[in-house]
């Protein structure tokens, strides 16, 4: 009779963590606000940003993430998203431009740099970019561009520092025409985090599952 109710609290304790690891896995870091208006334009200008998010396994583009500019000094609140196409690119336009290389001390209230991209796949984790801005005479953006993302497996993603320049997105003052996301854009790779296979999750969870029925089997041949 003993064993019998260790078995039962061993299947409740199954089922219990069947459902907390599901609900980790479908977590994500996610802007809480959205639709906010970005900083004032300096000079009246904005811009398009470009870009791509790759994976570290491989480097190959992943389509369908989920990409947005956030505020750098909050990336809770959140100015634009899209979602990247089946290559990983993305590309947003109209982002209000926060600085002039030409004139150091046109900058904008919230500094040269107040943007960050975030990015989201089901399957590979989110992460974020360093602080980037957009030029409004038309030049790099400052900051180095637009970094790489590290895209984690977990739930909470952290920006990785990068010592090395990266290329700069492409940023172009209003009335310019844009490049199509496909003929030019910075790729964002994830990098420089170890991360376990995309099938970690599922792993654990076919184990618990399976660790469920073993203990039921036990208790049934108990009860009989």
């Amino acid at each position: 009779m003993h064993m019998n109710r260790i078995i039962k609290a061993m299947i409740v304790s199954c089922m219990v963590l069947l459902i907390l690891a599901a609900g980790f896995s479908a977590m994500a870091a996610k802007p809480a606000y959205t639709g906010l208006k970005c900083p004032p334009a300096v000079d009246g200008k904005t811009g398009a940003v470009t870009g791509r998010v790759t994976t570290a396994i491989n480097a190959t583009g992943m389509g369908n993430a989920y990409v947005a500019i956030v505020n750098a000094s909050n990336v809770s609140e959140e100015y634009f998203n899209t979602t990247s196409d089946a290559y990983g690119y993305y590309q947003f336009l109209g982002v209000n431009a926060t600085y002039n290389a030409t004139n150091a001390s046109d900058v904008g209230p919230n500094g040269p740099t107040p943007y960050k991209i975030y990015a989201y796949h089901p399957v590979y984790g989110d992460g974020y970019s360093a602080a980037f801005g957009v030029d409004a005479s038309g030049g790099s953006p400052s900051g180095g561009g637009v970094p790489p993302i590290t895209v984690t497996s977990t739930p909470t993603a952290v920006a990785t520092p990068v010592s090395t320049p990266v290329a700069s997105p492409v940023v172009t003052p209003a009335g310019t025409p844009v490049p199509t996301p496909l003929a030019t854009g910075t790729m964002l790779p994830p990098t420089a985090t170890p991360q376990p296979t995309p099938y970690v999750i599922p792993q654990v969870l076919s184990l618990l599952a399976a660790g469920c029925v073993a203990a039921w089997m036990v208790s049934r041949r108990k009860e009989n």
